[in-house]
């Protein structure tokens, strides 16, 4: 969504060029870490990465490479656009990932999205993505390294709260990185009722100013409206240990630092959460909670 909305702020198609989520599993990478491969794209510098996953995406008028990947012609697409956009999925740690890439790399400004981490959580489940998202936080997995990755079964504790105590801690971390080369913007400020402000505020930092798309619908630019579920408008069923990370502290300082409510979704006159999760049946409750989004998903398939 918000890479679309950078990729706008210039016309010629050959004026610009964009790499969609690198750093991502099924890519193809010689480094130790995604801060050098990113070091290295950013400079147009292709030539240890074998192959790119996401590679010829394209959306509703972006289009992040053309034709077949190879390190020379990437190389050449990046060199000779005006604007570069990386779009990355991960949940960065912003004082030694982010700081260090504005500080080497010459002109780059950097636009963190977070969003309310219940919502992410919600989406990321409906995706089949909490488990990928756990297994990612290993440089392994997501292509890099003199080996290629293999396709190992999850073997460790229950994703879900580790994937919700890894985001409370990156939100944390976020809001103590501070630089003017970094523009941190809430998701639902850009999909709310102050949308047209977070878009200024997207432009002014980038040096550009928003006249040449006051024409637009900012829902134009934006792609739509809110993707995924929302915690205040659903019907989600959350197991006992997913609600106790998220009202572990981290969770509940991250939650006020970044303006989102206190109240939880579960936490309602018609649902007590002590009497359910303190019985012998909980952990059956939530073994059956995770059954019934596998079928969730499956059935989704047909």
């Amino acid at each position: 969504m918000l890479e679309k909305l950078v990729y706008s702020m210039v016309a010629d198609p050959s004026n610009k060029f964009c790499v969609f989520e690198a750093c991502h599993h099924g890519d193809r990478a010689r480094f130790t870490s995604c801060l050098e491969e990113m070091e290295a794209i950013m400079a147009c510098d292709f030539e240890k990465v074998e192959h790119l996953f996401w590679w010829g995406y394209a959306e509703e008028g972006m289009q992040c490479g053309s034709g077949s990947y190879s390190p020379p012609s990437a190389a050449a697409q990046c060199q000779r656009a005006e604007l570069r956009v990386f779009k990355t999925i991960h949940m960065h740690h912003l004082s030694l990932e982010a700081l260090p890439l504005v500080s080497s790399v010459q002109g780059l400004k950097v636009i963190n999205l977070v969003r309310d981490p219940r919502d992410v959580f919600m989406s990321a489940i409906g995706m089949g993505m909490v488990t990928p998202a756990v297994k990612s936080l290993t440089a392994e997995h997501d292509g890099l390294g003199l080996l290629a990755p293999g396709w190992g079964f999850y073997s460790g504790g229950d994703p879900g709260p580790i994937y919700i105590t890894y985001m409370c801690e990156m939100l944390l971390g976020h809001a103590r990185s501070e630089s003017p080369d970094i523009l941190q913007l809430r998701y639902e400020d850009l999909t709310g009722n102050e949308s047209r402000a977070a878009v200024r505020r997207v432009y002014d930092f980038l040096g550009n100013p928003l006249d040449h798309a006051d024409g637009l619908e900012v829902g134009e630019l934006l792609g739509g409206n809110a993707s995924g579920p929302v915690s205040s408008q659903t019907s989600f069923t959350w197991t006992c240990e997913e609600m106790a990370a998220f009202e572990s502290p981290p969770c509940a300082e991250a939650l006020t630092v970044w303006g989102y409510r206190a109240l939880h979704p579960w936490e309602g006159a018609s649902f007590d959460k002590a009497a359910v999760c303190s019985g012998k049946l909980a952990p059956w409750r939530d073994i059956a909670i995770k059954m019934g989004r596998l079928f969730t998903r499956f059935g989704a398939l047909f």
